[in-house]
């Protein structure tokens, strides 16, 4: 049991042993006397070592009179996103960096009250996809015990001692993201300039180094740029994008190795396929039915894209909208606006979550 400071001993002193000395062994007295310390851990940090990027280092304060053993568990998604929880536990560090304030062994104490422990662990060993991991669940358990063989006169005090040596494992959760790798806040399309552009802010204490434009450069190291604190942008000509629809890939390596890997669909440069066009009678009304699928009969996620439908009376050129950009289901619009003699044309175009439009469908025709 380690050496700890002077407690008193609790009010009702004739229940202890007249040869149990607080001043021998404070931690025990207290227990016994009353004035119990409270278990309890709290983690207040944790860090990937920037030198060592499969290291997680957590530090707690811990509160107790035990001797603990240490429980970390890791919850996270899988490359599928599926929920994993992995037992890191064997992957302690112990004397991390050599500092005083790391498990030094196991089990350690708390000198009989409160401590700041730092403990380290190599989770990228367990989890496959860490590198490209944005954040995961830290559990923290503690495992307490008390060794009460050299105590052999308490089991005459069974009364007393009921439940006093027993620790209630005291434990603490956190959700950590990890490292300072950009994750981005605000994706859009620049209909001026026919761009896609990805935003975002630096993040962590480090800075971010990236090879892309700032609007205030802060610090320039030859071919590598850094905008602390600042917005940082990244753009995408639709020029360069090419299929129907347009997968785009993004990643964004900070500068300690972490992966943001960003996959997206985009309807820019996608050609719908022409909607469906029927002529009813009684009254004259032609029923119009887009498809949410492109010209090389791609299916489109109906919860991302919206639509226009266009209408022309004879010419092309006099093409004018009839229904603006809707995210109603997509089924028939009825329109009732036609008359005998005219030939009427259909054409439609979508719009992505980010704004992003595709070209115009060729045009579905009815003649009355």
């Amino acid at each position: 049991m380690p050496e700890c400071n002077f407690r008193e001993l609790g009010t009702d002193s004739d229940a202890i042993p007249p040869d149990l000395d607080d001043r021998r062994d404070p931690a025990l007295a207290v227990n016994i006397g009353g004035n119990i310390v409270a278990e309890a851990v709290e983690i207040v940090e944790v860090c990937q070592d920037p030198d060592a990027i499969n290291i997680v280092y957590l530090i707690a304060n811990v509160h107790g009179v035990f001797d603990y053993t240490p429980e970390l568990t890791v919850i996270y998604l899988d490359e599928n996103d599926i929920e994993r929880s992995v037992n890191v536990s064997s992957s302690l560090i112990l004397n991390y960096q050599g500092s005083a304030n790391s498990v030094q062994g196991v089990p350690f104490s708390t000198a009989c009250g409160s401590d700041s422990i730092m403990f380290a662990y190599d989770i990228a060993h367990f989890i496959p996809n860490f590198v490209t991991l944005y954040k995961m669940t830290l559990v923290l358990i503690l495992h307490g015990e008390f060794d009460t063989t050299s105590f052999d006169f308490l089991q005459d005090f069974e009364d007393l001692n009921v439940g006093i040596f027993e620790s209630s494992d005291p434990s603490d959760s956190i959700v950590f993201t990890k490292g300072i790798t950009a994750k981005p806040y605000f994706l859009y399309f620049d209909p001026d300039t026919g761009e896609l552009k990805l935003q975002f802010f630096t993040v962590g204490d480090n800075q971010c180094i990236c090879s892309i434009t700032c609007a205030d450069i802060t610090f320039d190291d030859q071919e590598l740029v850094s905008c602390e604190d600042e917005i940082q942008e990244v753009t995408i000509s639709s020029s360069s994008l090419i299929g129907s629809p347009t997968q785009v890939d993004i990643a964004i390596r900070d500068s300690i190795g972490n992966v943001s890997d960003l996959s997206y669909l985009l309807v820019l440069g996608t050609t719908p396929l022409p909607p469906g066009a029927l002529l009813y009678t009684s009254p004259n009304r032609i029923i119009v039915t887009p498809y949410l699928v492109t010209d090389e009969h791609t299916q489109l996620d109906r919860n991302k894209v919206s639509y226009q439908i266009w209408r022309y009376t004879n010419d092309p050129s006099s093409s004018r909208l009839v229904l603006d950009w809707t995210t109603k289901s997509f089924s028939n619009f009825a329109d009732i606006d036609v008359h005998s003699g005219n030939i009427y044309g259909y054409s439609v175009r979508f719009m992505g979550e980010f704004k992003e439009v595709s070209n115009f469908s060729s045009w579905s025709t009815i003649e009355i």
